[in-house]
């Protein structure tokens, strides 16, 4: 049985229950600020905000993957801002989510994981798209391998 949720912007945002080999997982896939944040700083700001609210109501007490195209750098260069970044690195706080994707260099799209989710498991970080010529943005691909019993 997967469960959705209502969430702030249909058009960039969703949240389903899955279950997984591993329990029970809430995905939360988004883009923070459609067309980034040079430029369109208002729609970055509410939809960060907006999204925050969604955080609040949907990740209380699940286990959580928050993935997708966040449009802000959590290691090296600072983008959009470091203000943004302490938010973000609240959140991780907040929901106790494994930042695994955040120490990737050049990169704004994340893959944020409840820690209880993968405890005592493997956490396996894949980079591709590194040269760009797909996308602007690298790609990234997190693997959570079960304990070998």
């Amino acid at each position: 049985m997967n469960t959705s949720f209502q969430t702030t912007d249909e058009n960039t945002n969703l949240a389903i229950e899955l279950e997984t080999p591993l329990g029970n997982l809430t995905v939360y896939g988004t883009i923070i600020g459609v067309f980034g944040y040079s430029g369109k700083k208002d729609r970055f700001i509410k939809d960060y905000n907006d999204q925050k609210n969604d955080f609040n109501r949907i990740f209380t007490n699940r286990n959580v993957c928050l993935v997708g195209d966040l449009n802000i750098s959590l290691s090296g260069w600072i983008y959009p801002s470091r203000e943004y970044r302490e938010k973000l690195n609240a959140i991780i706080e907040e929901f106790d989510l494994d930042n695994s994707t955040g120490n990737l260099g050049d990169n704004i799209d994340h893959i944020l994981i409840s820690k209880k989710f993968i405890e005592g498991g493997e956490v396996e970080v894949e980079e591709f798209n590194v040269d760009k010529k797909l996308s602007d943005h690298i790609g990234v691909c997190l693997t959570v391998k079960e304990e070998s019993k």
